[in-house]
């Protein structure tokens, strides 16, 4: 883990927080944090898929990290 001083810093790493994060990368900030306590993100809209019986539940799981 980092410890250190930012201008920006985004709590949540969900689809909100890094599409602010993103936008504010390419509007030339260049000091931005995203902060998410979790490690895995799951990827809701393919639960339809699961909860019907086409794809796997651990389809849906990504690092976080990544």
């Amino acid at each position: 883990m980092t410890t250190g001083m930012h201008k920006v810093l985004i709590v949540g790493g969900g689809t909100a927080g890094i599409s602010v994060a993103a936008r504010l990368l390419r509007k030339g900030h260049t000091d931005v944090a995203v902060i998410e306590p979790s490690e895995v993100h799951y990827y809701q809209p393919l639960w339809t898929l699961v909860g019907g019986g086409q794809a796997k539940a651990s389809t849906t799981a990504r690092a976080e990290a990544s």
